[in-house]
């Protein structure tokens, strides 16, 4: 019976060495023809100088590296891993691809979308001593993935855009939202650009505002706003080359002297959705007629002060004040109809128009700011205003103005005019229908 016993002990022994066998004799064939197949997809590419091995994986993808050596020579001291090379996508990075670069200095990843990243691709030390430099707007995803080994993970300083370097920064990482420049310095360089197209969406990011300073003092001629963008902060655009914007229908806030000084900026279109234009926006511009749209709520002081306007549409019930100085020494400008819906003049509003000679004042108007028309020698005033009110200071209308403008006030409003103080200064009051 032990004999028995025994010898099927050594039937079932030799049974599972043979199986064992088998086994190991099939991987190493699989092993053999995986790498035997490996190779026939082999090719070489130079990427930023160095000489990297691929493995093509189908018709579209690739791998760095065979799996089973490293994809570069041992001495290269910068690598770059592309986003595809020779119009395959780099999908994954082979075991070893770069474990033999004990002395790199610099590493930087170009895919926005992080792959995996074998445990042996670099060294160690690499790891713990050289910063990995990725994409803009891509630091969460990279933190999140296997890249995290690196130590220190730091965001490319730029994104190109049509040739162009391009400082861009998240806004708002849950809203996933981006913006040109960091509020602090410029965007660009001081390369003179004919035409800049702003992206309207970067690795999964949305561009919704302009910062302040991105283009200021810059040699920027033309700049195309895309949709989406909500928001154009402080001397974004200040003293630049501009010569032609396209300003979005989503563009709700134009800060404070954005567009000052802007000398050769001859054409702006203002869509409906914009709701306030800061102090000094346009100041010293070369415009020459605005619309501005029903949607605007708020116009700053000095906000078109020294274009060369010829005409200015305020439409009906959309902003309610005309600010100080805001279109002072606009001279140029013929003839002003102020809508209905406007209650005050600001002081100066139109000091310095010395071409004006027709102004209109709406039944609304209940103020006029010192000074408003003191330069002007008006020809004739439009008042719809039926009742009257005190005007601040003599200094309102010109001393010409009050000799010889003709004020044209509405039926039986006559002697309301001779009894306000400054109104009966003009000589000249007719009633009209």
């Amino acid at each position: 019976m032990n004999n028995m016993n025994a010898k099927a002990i050594l039937a079932t022994v030799s049974m599972i060495v043979i199986v064992v066998l088998t086994l190991c004799f099939s991987s190493c064939e699989s092993e053999h023809l995986a790498v035997e197949s490996n190779l026939k997809n082999k090719f070489m590419a130079n990427i930023a100088g160095v000489d990297m091995t691929f493995i093509r994986l189908d018709s579209q993808t690739c791998q760095i590296g065979t799996g089973f050596a490293p994809a570069v020579n041992e001495s290269s001291s910068a690598i770059t891993i592309p986003v595809e090379v020779k119009g395959l996508r780099v999908v994954r990075i082979g075991e070893l691809a770069f474990a033999n670069c004990t002395d790199l200095s610099q590493v930087k990843c170009e895919i926005v979308d992080p792959i995996k990243l074998p445990s042996s691709a670099f060294p160690q030390k690499v790891m713990d001593e050289v910063t990995l430099r990725i994409p803009r707007l891509t630091w969460q995803r990279y933190k999140g993935s296997d890249w995290n080994s690196f130590n220190s993970i730091v965001e490319l300083p730029y994104y190109t855009q049509e040739g162009v370097e391009l400082k861009i920064y998240v806004q708002d990482e849950e809203k996933r939202l981006f913006k040109v420049g960091d509020g602090n310095y410029p965007a660009i360089s001081d390369t003179a650009i004919n035409i800049l197209t702003l992206p309207a969406e970067v690795n999964g990011f949305k561009l919704s505002m302009i910062d302040r300073y991105a283009f200021k003092r810059k040699h920027l001629k033309g700049c195309m706003i895309p949709e989406g963008i909500t928001h154009i902060k402080e001397s974004a655009f200040a003293c630049s080359d501009i010569e032609n914007i396209s300003l979005p229908a989503s563009l709700a806030i134009v800060d404070d002297n954005v567009f000052m000084d802007c000398k050769n900026l001859t054409n702006v279109t203002l869509h409906e959705g914009l709701k306030s234009l800061g102090q000094m926006a346009f100041y010293n511009c070369a415009i020459s007629d605005i619309l501005l749209p029903n949607t605007l709520e708020q116009l700053g002081a000095s906000c078109f002060e020294m274009c060369p306007l010829y005409s200015v549409t305020i439409p009906e019930n959309s902003i309610t004040s005309i600010p100080d100085m805001c279109f002072s020494f606009c001279t140029k400008l013929c003839f002003v109809s102020l809508p209905e819906g406007i209650n005050s003049l600001g002081r100066l509003a139109f000091e310095g128009c010395f071409s004006l000679h027709d102004i209109t004042l709406p039944a609304s108007l209940k103020s006029i700011g010192k000074g408003c028309f003191q330069s002007i020698d008006l020809k004739t005033i439009h008042s719809r205003i039926c009742e009257p009110f005190l005007l601040p200071a003599k200094n309102v209308f010109s001393e010409n103005s009050y000799k010889e403008a003709i004020l044209l006030v509405p039926p039986t409003t006559t002697p309301k005019y001779h009894q306000i103080d400054i109104w009966n200064k003009f000589t000249k009051i007719i009633e009209v229908e």
